[in-house]
């Protein structure tokens, strides 16, 4: 689903952090838009232990970019059994 109108393909930004992050780099996204470039880290096979800091000024980008990253941190872990249930409702609450 694209909420930005700018948003890039995963694959992309799965490369970009390939060739440009080494582990545990530090990367700063200035226009984080929906989270498209922390969520290729997290669920492509970016560089391990890389570090975000991330800015978006859209409210509405911003909630997606915490919907998305909170489905691709928590939920996994959940259905694993590695996470309690409150955490995930945690995570929703702070998004309502």
């Amino acid at each position: 689903k694209q909420v930005n109108p700018y948003q890039k393909p995963l694959a992309l930004l799965e490369r970009v952090l390939t060739c440009f992050a080494e582990p545990g780099s530090l990367v700063i996204d200035l226009t984080q838009g929906t989270g498209s470039l922390e969520v290729a880290a997290l669920e492509r096979s970016a560089p391990a232990d890389l570090k975000f800091i991330t800015v978006e000024k859209n409210k509405y980008q911003f909630r997606e970019a915490q919907t998305r990253l909170l489905k691709v941190c928590v939920q996994p872990m959940e259905e694993a059994g590695l996470v309690p249930d409150k955490w995930w409702e945690l995570g929703k609450q702070v998004l309502n």
